[in-house]
């Protein structure tokens, strides 16, 4: 019998492929194809490991950057059903007692410092200014709840920086400042608040001598309430550091940022190298260096 027609291997038909060699031939060459590609993207991957690796933001950085747009998406949420609660609270209010109560103006406080935490200065500034003169009916003129209103004022105003703004707002962050004083003399965390806020109106308008001379004594007087190590020293140090910049002080401008990243690193906040706040600092610190090394 002739086995090439009908092989068989015990009982079972063995399929003979005639163009054998031929495809082991082109069998062997795709491998050999495949290893030379397989080759190729992993030194082309090496390649890209080496070089551009350093540029990509670690998990910790990225991790951080989604957790801090989360904490603000949420806090966003959370001071938008504020205004509307004190917006209902505000209208229940006013059928209640009528227009012109203390209650009433209470509650349109509270609805003005809700419009600041969504961002609403303009609307908070409109609802502060009726608010501050029934506060100066029912409590006074020189009362707290009035410095209150009025240091919101010039927050509202300065975050809306026209001229008149910006002169609006240091007329009322003034006598907000000296009404606090007299409460709670100098070193009161109310009025260091009042402070920063005047400077920042002269930050605004470019007043760069003013604003050095009064975030210096915010530091300082921040630094005595709250210990040298608390978080709001380096903020106001990164912002010293701007305006001395703007002065042409590089010297001192380096040597508050260092002392923000001395903070920031610190054993009171402890952050890594990676984190935003310090990648922010180091990268002024360089830049800082840079201006002062290009201008002699």
């Amino acid at each position: 019998r002739n086995k090439s027609r009908s092989p068989m291997s015990n009982g079972i038909p063995r399929i003979v492929n005639p163009n054998k060699n031929q495809s082991l031939d082109e069998s062997n060459l795709l491998t050999s194809k495949s290893i030379s590609m397989s080759s190729s993207m992993s030194t082309s991957l090496r390649k890209y490991t080496e070089e551009d690796i350093s540029n990509l933001p670690s998990f910790d950085t990225s991790y951080i950057r989604q957790k801090r747009m989360t904490k603000e998406h949420r806090a966003r949420a959370r001071a938008l059903a504020e205004r509307d609660f004190y917006n209902n609270c505000l209208k229940q209010k006013v059928l209640e007692y009528g227009p012109h109560n203390a209650e009433v103006a209470r509650a349109m406080a509270n609805l003005g410092s809700s419009l600041m935490r969504c961002k609403a200065f303009s609307d908070a500034l409109q609802v502060y200014k009726r608010a501050v003169a029934m506060l100066r009916v029912h409590f006074g003129d020189d009362s707290l709840m009035v410095a209150k209103a009025l240091n919101n004022i010039g927050y509202a105003a300065s975050m809306n920086p026209t001229a008149e703004n910006l002169d609006y707002a240091l007329i009322a962050l003034q006598e907000a400042l000296s009404i606090r004083i007299a409460y709670h003399g100098p070193h009161h965390c109310d009025c260091v608040e009042t402070l920063n806020n005047i400077a920042g109106v002269y930050l605004h308008k470019r007043e760069w001598a003013t604003a050095r001379d009064l975030y210096l004594d915010v530091l300082t007087t921040r630094a005595a309430i709250f210990g040298r190590s608390h978080g709001s020293i380096p903020v106001t140090a990164q912002t010293l550091a701007k305006v001395f910049t703007r002065l042409s002080d590089f010297p001192h401008a380096l040597r508050h940022l260092e002392l923000a990243l001395e903070i920031y690193k610190g054993d009171s906040m402890k952050l890594r190298d990676n984190h935003p706040l310090v990648v922010k600092v180091k990268k002024s610190i360089i830049s800082t260096e840079n201006l002062m090394a290009s201008l002699g």
